[in-house]
């Protein structure tokens, strides 16, 4: 049994909720609740930094507007659950590159618009970020989802390899094996595809 898979304990609580809450829990009760929702420190790992106090606490929500075309999709999924269980904890900002949600680090020179965001972090696609909509997003993280042992897609039209890194870097999260090909007809956009992102 790797650690992440124990049951947690009432002192993980208190510790997570310092670490990511920047808070104690409320009470006892609290605990309780979070030990029976939560049948492994992975699973509690994962409650809490899906939590909405959580997500404005680093600032993921960025500023979209609260009514934004985006946020109204009519979906048999939880688009908002598929995002927000594959936030890259430990993603840090990288100079020359802007890293989103997932970790992934896009090369500021791929678009006009990203030039003055070398260093910074995206917020949560949630309506939207400056890639796709959440409607997108939810699709294509719910493929990785389904796929079982490996991870297969191919991008037509990659550009810099957005989505082959996106889903890739998403399917190892998973501990899929990953196979991704793009096809693309600009050898300026090839470049870039050819360079890693993360």
């Amino acid at each position: 049994m790797t650690p992440d898979q124990r049951p947690p304990t009432r002192a993980d609580v208190r510790e997570y909720y310092r670490v990511l809450l920047g808070r104690p829990p409320e009470n006892d009760a609290i605990v309780q609740h979070q030990l029976k929702s939560a049948p492994t420190v992975l699973k509690l790992l994962q409650n809490l930094s899906g939590s909405q106090e959580f997500l404005d606490r680093v600032h993921l929500l960025g500023d979209c507007p609260p009514h934004s075309p985006f946020s109204y999709l009519n979906s048999s999924i939880d688009v908002e659950r598929i995002i927000q269980t594959y936030i890259a904890q430990d993603r840090r900002p990288r100079a020359g590159h802007f890293v989103n949600f997932l970790g992934v680090a896009v090369p500021t020179k791929v678009m006009s618009f990203l030039h003055d965001k070398g260093g910074q972090l995206d917020h949560l696609p949630i309506p939207s970020n400056f890639h796709a909509d959440m409607a997108e997003w939810g699709a294509a993280l719910r493929a990785v989802d389904l796929a079982r042992e490996q991870f297969n897609m191919i991008e037509l039209g990659c550009g810099w390899g957005c989505w082959m890194a996106n889903t890739g870097v998403a399917a190892k999260k998973r501990g899929l094996r990953i196979h991704v090909s793009g096809v693309e007809g600009d050898p300026t956009h090839l470049d870039y595809a050819r360079k890693p992102s993360r």
